[in-house]
């Protein structure tokens, strides 16, 4: 049995990055041995393992032979001749396809540290093809290395071509989309992505709506060097529906989606010197039962509003000190079963009180 250490670990490292996961594989060795050495086995379809003390993964070298369309259709061979080039070979990226022993030694059959040094991102084999996911794989690397002067080689960019032109984007299930793209979105430079996946002709392709590039970098180059989450990030993108569709959005980045695209244009058209408009607001977003909803909303248009608002930013302080007015109140009415046919006039009133006890202070 010999472990090395691959992947991910030895290209951040030699880029002095932070390491978030060390992988290894193992060479020589069977299901049978490892479970003999107290390896956890997780899943039924990977020879993967846990190390039973640091849980880290431990995978036995394995060739791979493509069965069917999309991401899952792969037959794994693992028998303990396959060597380690034969298990570096079936990675995507040279940058990701090096090994380390046991004594810090460097086997780099495809030049990924020569490809590290020249700042390319490459294919090992023409075998790139057969797996789909590496297309999202290699936009979202982009977007973590361009900021470090890294760009796709060009023979890698012709081969991302050929696996959109082939549709099998599509056998992808919307959970693989989104992982990649939130990944991409938490990295420094989340436009890489967006701006690989249109140069590749996903949008073409794909698509049937047009991502605007323009608006998209403008975005999130606003929102650079900002504490923001990638949900926000994503609601103020205000991206095409079928885009969203495709790649999962989960349900909570939905919500806030639908939630903004739907009021803010309406909060964007409240008089603020009128309370009665300030509470038709609150009520119509359903303020009665959800009005924590109300605050991540205001998170999500002060991104908006900053961005290309100004003229509203009292405005929006304004609100932000009725809503914590509203929030902070002992007296805040409850719902239940002896005042549920009066709800709406007993929230109505408490709310207004509200409105107008900071509509006061303004004043």
């Amino acid at each position: 049995m010999e472990i090395y250490l691959v992947g991910g670990a030895i290209r951040d490292r030699i880029l002095n990055l932070q390491i978030n996961e060390k992988d290894y594989v193992v060479v020589g060795s069977s299901q049978k041995e490892m479970l003999s050495e107290g390896f956890k086995q997780v899943g039924k379809k990977f020879p993967v393992f846990l190390h039973p003390k640091t849980s880290e993964e431990y995978a036995l070298a394995r060739t791979e032979i493509k069965t069917g369309v999309g991401h899952k259709n792969f037959i794994f061979e693992t028998n303990k001749n396959i060597s380690l080039e034969d298990d570096l070979k079936r990675r995507d990226l040279t940058i990701n396809a090096i090994a380390e022993d046991k004594n810090g030694n460097l086997i780099d059959p495809f030049n990924g540290i020569q490809d590290l040094k020249n700042k390319i991102i490459r294919h090992v084999s023409e075998a790139f093809v057969e797996d789909p996911l590496r297309v999202l794989r290699v936009g979202r690397f982009y977007s973590k290395l361009a900021p470090l002067g890294f760009k796709i080689d060009p023979s890698t960019i012709n081969l991302m071509k050929d696996v959109v032109n082939s549709g099998e984007i599509l056998e992808l299930s919307n959970e693989r989309l989104w992982m990649e793209l939130n990944k991409a979105m938490s990295y420094e430079y989340p436009y890489g992505f967006f701006k690989t996946i249109c140069e590749i002709g996903f949008q073409d392709k794909i698509l049937e709506s047009n991502l605007n590039l323009k608006e998209i970098e403008s975005k999130l180059n606003f929102t650079k060097n900002k504490d923001i989450s990638v949900e926000s990030k994503l609601v103020f993108l205000e991206l095409p529906i079928d885009f969203i569709e495709i790649f999962g959005f989960p349900k909570k980045v939905l919500d806030s989606h639908f939630f903004f695209t739907e009021y803010a244009p309406k909060y964007l058209s409240i008089d603020f010197s009128n309370k009665e408009e300030i509470l038709n607001f609150i009520l119509e977003t359903d303020g009665i039962r959800k009005i924590n909803r109300i605050e991540n909303f205001l998170k999500n248009i002060s991104l908006l509003i900053s961005y290309k608002y100004n003229n509203q930013v009292n405005n929006l302080m304004l609100f932000m000190s009725i809503l914590k007015n509203i929030l902070s109140s002992k007296d805040r009415p409850k719902i239940n079963d002896e005042n549920v046919s009066e709800i709406k006039k007993i929230f109505s009133n408490f709310y207004m009180k509200k409105i107008e006890e900071i509509l006061d202070k303004k004043h």
